[in-house]
């Protein structure tokens, strides 16, 4: 089925065609050593690149440890797949889509110091960091556009701050 999806798309001018590997169980690629195996064998008979689309909050699989729970090994691992990385702070708990607020950012465990190193070691290129914040359908409008506009000006100035390009 992929194979057949990644023709149509080649058809349509896409350059490579994104999966994004969940911390669910029943899911493909829900561990490091899954993503791998799924990566090789997707792209044995497809017609553009199959990579990943990482993100940050779903390194909390409950049936996982180690390594599979820590998302800089994810990035260090996988990150040279991974042409965009979603964004959203966790306590790597949870896949909680938070935002990065001050108080969020004290509890959560996405730090982009550590984000930049890992991305580093990975050997990743040209990366789109994308931030995916989601609240509850109920929330207050207010809030929301707070939160965006902070968790925005967070990594704005995180971005302003780093000595090396990727």
């Amino acid at each position: 089925s992929l194979s057949y999806i990644t023709e149509v798309a080649k058809c349509y001018g896409l350059k490579y065609f994104l999966w994004e590997p969940t911390p669910l169980a029943r899911e493909l690629s829900h561990t490091i050593e899954e993503a791998r195996y799924f990566y090789q064998e997707a792209n044995k008979n497809a017609s553009i690149p199959i990579l990943f689309c990482l993100d940050t909050g779903h390194a909390c699989a409950r049936d996982t440890k180690g390594a599979d729970r820590d998302p800089y090994s994810w990035i260090i691992e996988l990150g040279k797949y991974s042409p965009i990385i979603h964004l959203q702070q966790t306590d790597g708990k949870n896949d909680s889509h938070w935002p990065f607020t001050s108080e969020l950012n004290q509890q959560g465990i996405i730090k982009p110091n550590l984000l930049f190193d890992a991305l580093k070691k990975s050997g990743a290129q040209n990366i789109t960091l994308m931030l995916e914040i989601n609240h509850v359908f109920e929330e207050d409008d207010q809030k929301v556009i707070n939160d965006w506009s902070e968790s925005i000006n967070y990594w704005k100035n995180e971005l302003d701050q780093i000595s090396y390009t990727l």
